[in-house]
């Protein structure tokens, strides 16, 4: 996953009116008196998959997933992987390099699962591969986007925050990359890299410097839902302040980000990053936040630091039958040395069972 702050290089866009709309939006509020302390031990995982060691041995931790069938692409911002769904490595997805098919680096990846498609996005072009790891074709974009994500009709682009891109945060294309259209005022200044679109069955999208969650759907981006996190909201001098400015105050303030956002029609999965500022400098917790959005009970796992190079950090995938996909090695200690890539599945319906606290 995207984890760090990087500054983009600059590019000029122009692009057509803004537009949003408003689903019946919904308030969720996060209860620090319902959480649960977590160890790695009590994780409940009802299935894994070993990624062919042979490869994947050198993957990092935080190695990102999508999945459609029976294949699943495994990616960082150096490879591109395809293996099927018993981790059998089938083939790689282009290679970094400058020549005809190759790519300086991979920003985002996104799958067309109609015409089975693989879409890699670096810097300010669109490669695309079939499953097979041929080359298709490289499409010029009009900037540098962060992100990527497809809705069975049109290409999504996220800004990042990067104000090279214009003034907001989500962008639409049509399958020639042509014609675009603007989503969502940018408020922020300071350029981030992040996976912006949720890897569930609800397609969705969130800025991690707000706790305002969209659904993408029919060619419209509607404000679906707002995360209320009390005390611990993002300070509005974010939204105001200049990039170095900001830059410098998130290493002094407190306040919480939702670094991962994935739904389906029965949950919501949150990953949170608390920081909190106190006089002996910074502490930070993470939070596993699951809502069962038809009975509204909720399952909050706290896990400190010490766990964040295990596959906890690294939720991906939600899929229909409400199974959590995590990636990291299969070494509880995180270090991965000489251990095997792993996804595992965490089924959300039976991490409920047994609940302690609703």
């Amino acid at each position: 996953m995207k984890r760090y702050i990087c500054l983009l290089s600059s590019l000029f866009c122009l692009y057509s009116c803004s537009t949003n709309t408003v689903e019946n939006e919904k308030v969720y509020v996060f209860d620090k008196n319902k959480v649960e302390e977590l160890s790695a031990v009590q994780f409940p995982v009802a299935s894994t998959i070993m990624l062919d060691s042979a490869i994947s041995s050198t993957f990092p931790g935080n190695t990102n997933i999508m999945v459609d069938g029976d294949y699943i692409f495994c990616y960082t911002r150096e490879f591109a992987h395809a293996f099927n769904k018993e981790g059998k490595y089938l083939n790689k997805i282009g290679n970094l390099g400058h020549g005809r098919g190759e790519y300086a680096q991979i920003l985002d990846l996104t799958l067309n699962k109609k015409e089975k498609q693989v879409a890699i996005i670096d810097g300010g072009a669109v490669l695309m591969y079939d499953y097979n790891g041929e080359f298709l074709s490289k499409q010029k974009l009009e900037s540098p986007f962060a992100a990527i994500t497809y809705d069975d009709n049109d290409y999504w682009f996220a800004s990042g925050n990067n104000s090279v891109c214009g003034d907001f945060e989500l962008y639409k294309t049509d399958k020639e990359f042509k014609q675009y259209t603007t989503f969502i005022d940018r408020k922020f200044n300071i350029p981030i890299e992040e996976d912006n679109f949720g890897k569930g069955t609800i397609l969705t999208y969130r800025n991690s410097f707000s706790h305002n969650i969209y659904h993408i759907k029919n060619g419209q981006a509607s404000l679906a839902c707002q995360i209320s996190i009390p005390d611990m909201e993002i300070p509005e001098s974010f939204a105001n302040d200049d990039m170095m400015k900001v830059a410098m105050a998130m290493g002094t303030e407190s306040f919480t980000l939702i670094r991962t956002f994935v739904e389906n029609d029965d949950y919501i999965y949150m990953l949170l990053h608390e920081q909190v500022a106190g006089s002996e400098g910074l502490s930070m917790a993470f939070y596993h936040w699951i809502i069962n959005k038809k009975t509204s009970e909720q399952k909050i796992l706290r896990y400190d630091a010490s766990m964040a190079n295990t596959f906890h950090y690294n939720p991906q995938v939600l899929t229909s039958e409400n199974n959590m996909l995590f990636v990291g090695y299969n070494d509880p200690t995180g270090t991965g040395e000489h251990e095997t890539m792993c996804i595992y599945f965490v089924n959300l319906q039976q991490l409920f069972k047994g609940c302690s606290k609703n």
